[in-house]
């Protein structure tokens, strides 16, 4: 093998990487927000619970009637969490689609479909936009958070 053919092989392998990292490090993130949106699920469902098993009694004493409209302030809150979470995982899956799609193409590229170039930048470039818009997504979810917690804990929340 010559000297260009190596140097051209390495460097098809190097380009390839680029989009095989950034898959590892969505996937980190996907990891990590498919956990946390499996939680918000079995918040949301354990606070319906807990809110029929109130509403089941006959008569209520007044910290019950409190928990109760805690619980029907919360629940729409978690929702619009898990909602994010839901939004940030699919961009997250979606770019790293992306990401694989153009290191195959780079392969391709390698073995002489020469014409893939735009292709390559077009799909790592549309992953790349899927990786911040999923990660903008999982910000503004870690940003209502906070939010519920104040409920949780019976302080009123202002719009902030």
């Amino acid at each position: 093998m010559s000297s260009a053919n190596l140097d051209a092989a390495i460097q098809s392998i190097n380009a390839a990487m680029t989009p095989a990292l950034l898959f590892t490090a969505s996937s980190l993130l996907l990891a990590g927000l498919q956990n946390k949106y499996s939680t918000l699920i079995q918040a949301v469902r354990a606070l319906n619970d807990e809110r029929r098993e109130l509403l089941r009694r006959p008569t209520m004493a007044n910290w019950e009637k409190a928990r109760s409209e805690s619980i029907v302030e919360q629940i729409p809150h978690l929702l619009a969490r898990a909602k994010l979470v839901r939004n940030s995982v699919f961009m997250l899956y979606l770019g790293t689609l992306l990401f694989m799609l153009s290191s195959c193409v780079i392969g391709l590229a390698y073995l002489g479909w020469q014409t893939m170039g735009m292709t390559v930048i077009a799909l790592f470039g549309l992953g790349l936009a899927g990786l911040m818009i999923g990660v903008a997504f999982a910000l503004a979810e870690a940003w209502l958070s906070y939010r519920v917690v104040q409920m949780e804990v019976g302080l009123k929340v202002s719009g902030q």
